[in-house]
């Protein structure tokens, strides 16, 4: 798995319990929905996955639960662009742990 992936959202959202549904009402259900997408990215990439305890894994490992902007806005349309463009990305670029643009800290919480 590629855990670190998720941490740079995390960071940009400061930290999710488990849930199968995408949701970016908030930074704590977004969190969530960027665990579901990075675990469903890697199951199809990779034998083996459990999209379920993969989620629930980074979820934890990411504090997901704490999930806030900081001094940041929290944008919601920011989050969906971002999980979309994790969805979509291909198995060469989940190998290599990319992580889109559209997830950056700067992009998910701009500071006012």
């Amino acid at each position: 798995m590629r855990g670190l992936r998720l941490v740079v959202f995390a960071m940009a959202l400061a930290g999710c319990g488990n849930s199968t549904s995408v949701d970016f009402s908030s930074p704590i259900t977004a969190c969530r929905s960027f665990a579901l997408a990075v675990c469903t990215v890697e199951a199809s990439c990779q034998v083996g996955v459990d999209v379920s305890s993969c989620s629930q894994l980074l979820e934890a490992q990411n504090g997901c639960n704490q999930a806030g902007c900081g001094a940041g806005v929290y944008s919601p349309t920011a989050a969906q662009t971002c999980y979309n463009d994790y969805n979509s990305q291909t198995c060469p670029e989940n190998n290599s742990s990319t992580v889109p643009a559209s997830c950056e800290q700067s992009v998910l919480c701009p500071v006012p």
